[in-house]
């Protein structure tokens, strides 16, 4: 019968290792693998149980391999070959008589010993001349040999079987696409970007076709400048730094009223001391849309913050993302002994709990926007 074959007992001689690959004779010698793009040598004479790979199977292609057949199952090759997608997969090799009357066995191993393997799923569309089988296999690596149950014969038949898979399709018919294959996947990038660099490996400029921005250094790696242009606008950013490279300000370039620089200073331990912000006041986009959005002074104590006191006062509109004061003028920061902020009444924090990793856990709020 075509399909599934009885299965063999083993001779004592054979043995099958754990790794699931099974050589059948201890004295078979190493031999090439037959490739289809090589003509099938002549008969080698003496069989040797070979296993042989004939390569990986997608959805919709084909495989062609020609090797040596022998109608008795010790001497005809084990023939291995890896499915990348779950899906019907026919083996077709034509009917010879010197073969005997063949069957197309599967194969498994289980504890280092090989038995046959069963498809639920399987098809015989065989004819007088032609072996035709027809199988549903999940996507892995398969092992199957071809041979005659009671044949006897040790002369090889050269014969050469084709292994055809459907398309991207399950056994209901539904939609199955094959995976990417990792070796010949390929990709169309939907934008590329380059990056270049000045002889100090500081970046340069970075271009893609979104997006570009270009950046420019003083002597001492400070930037002096960087611009961006995006959606045909360019915007651009000119900075100045103290004598101890500290970030004075940032004179912002942009397009029509916008407004967004900033400028800092700074006490005599490296805290900031003042600062100023220029950003959106409302959702307008006019002159009087934009403007100084923040003007801060901090006081410190040591090193610790103490207070801050803002200028200007809080604005409604979210995106102006301004300094936001609801302690008024007697605001401050307290601490406890680990240094740990304790309260920021400027924010509306009443109380901030720690473990004994000195980590908060628990904060407590009010303010008018928020309580918790």
């Amino acid at each position: 019968r075509q399909g599934i074959g009885q299965q063999a007992a083993a001779p004592k001689s054979q043995s099958a290792p754990a790794g699931g690959i099974m050589k059948m004779s201890a004295a078979a010698p190493m031999a090439m693998m037959p490739s289809p793009d090589i003509p099938v040598p002549d008969d080698p004479g003496t069989p040797a149980k070979l296993l042989e790979y004939m390569g990986s199977l997608g959805a919709n292609g084909t495989l062609t391999y020609s090797t040596f057949l022998y109608a008795n199952r010790i001497s005809t090759p084990d023939l291995q070959f890896t499915l990348r997608q779950s899906g019907w997969v026919t083996i077709e090799y034509p009917l010879l008589p010197a073969l005997g009357l063949t069957v197309t066995t599967f194969l498994t191993y289980s504890n280092g010993v090989c038995h046959d393997m069963a498809f639920a799923n399987e098809e015989d569309l065989s004819t007088s001349s032609v072996s035709k089988i027809r199988y549903y296999m999940g996507a892995g690596t398969y092992i199957f040999n071809i041979y005659d149950p009671v044949g006897t014969g040790v002369k090889g038949v050269p014969a050469t079987i084709t292994l055809t898979a459907s398309g991207s399709t399950d056994e209901g018919g539904n939609n199955n696409p094959e995976p990417l294959d990792p070796v010949n996947f390929t990709v169309t990038p939907a934008q590329v970007v380059e990056y270049t660099y000045n002889v100090r490996s500081w970046t340069k400029s970075i271009n893609s076709p979104l997006f570009v921005e270009n950046l420019d250094y003083t002597y001492n790696g400070n930037i002096k400048w960087m611009d961006w242009k995006q959606d045909s606008q360019t915007r651009k950013y000119t900075y100045t730094y103290d004598n101890l490279s500290r970030l004075k300000t940032a004179a912002y370039t942009g397009i029509g009223s916008e407004q967004y620089g900033t400028s800092y200073s700074y006490d005599k331990h490296g805290n900031i001391k003042t600062l100023q912000r220029y950003g959106k006041k409302d959702a307008g986009n006019g002159s009087t849309s934009f403007g100084l959005v923040d003007n801060l002074t901090m006081d410190h104590i040591g090193n610790q913050l103490t207070k801050v006191t803002d200028t200007v006062p809080n604005f409604v509109y979210i995106e102006s993302a301004d300094f936001k004061n609801y302690g008024g003028s007697n605001a401050i920061y307290t601490y406890n002994l680990n240094g740990a902020m304790a309260t920021d009444s400027h924010k509306g924090i009443l109380g901030i709990k720690y473990n004994s990793l000195n980590l908060p856990y628990e904060l407590l709020i009010k303010n008018t926007e928020v309580s918790g």
